[in-house]
Formats: C-alpha cells, structure tokens, sequence
C-alpha cells in the first residue's frame, strides 16, 4: 500500500513552491494517501491487462455508433445572445498582443 509522509509532502510542496506549515503538511498527507492507493489499484488493473494471456478479457470496445442529428441552424442561433450572420459572437478571451 502506498504511504506519504509529511516530510515528502513539505518537499513536494517546496518543489512546486508552495508554502504550507507542517500542521498544513499533516492535512494533505490525510488528504494525498486515498489518492495514491486508488492510483495504486489502476496500476494492478492496467498491468494485469497487459499481460498476453489475459489481453482478450481486457479489451472491450467501449465505442459507440456515431449518430447523425439534423438540426436547423437558423433555430440554434436564435438562440444566441449575440451572433453575426451565421456565426455565434463570443466575447474575446486573449487580447491582442498576448
């Protein structure tokens, strides 16, 4: 099973540059280690899936059929708050220069 200590916690913390005190530490080591033994279960669920004998019972397709929905475009953009001909107008994100 894996285990954290506050210790590695406080040197991750400093490596991402994070200042946390060790009461801080003491919480996210609480907090971390159910992270790490539910990673530790999808590492034995993917190793024991690539094993040659066992890849058929691995493998399930997961895909769906694409499916073709007609729609009227002129009805979806009567429901924009604001459009410009046929496009949807968005409010600019990055300005220029960025």
């Amino acid at each position: 099973m894996p285990h954290i200590t506050e210790k590695e916690v406080l040197h991750l913390a400093n490596l991402a540059r994070l200042k946390i005190d060790e009461a801080e530490a003491a919480i996210l080591t609480k907090e971390i280690e159910p992270v790490l033994v539910y990673a530790s279960i999808l590492k034995e669920i993917a190793q024991t899936c690539t094993l040659k004998d066992d890849e058929a019972s691995c493998r399930e397709n997961v895909m769906r059929e694409d499916e073709v929905i007609a729609f009227d475009a002129e009805e979806i953009l009567k429901l924009a708050p604001q459009r410009e001909d046929k496009y949807f107008v968005v409010p600019r994100i990055i300005k220029r220069g960025e």
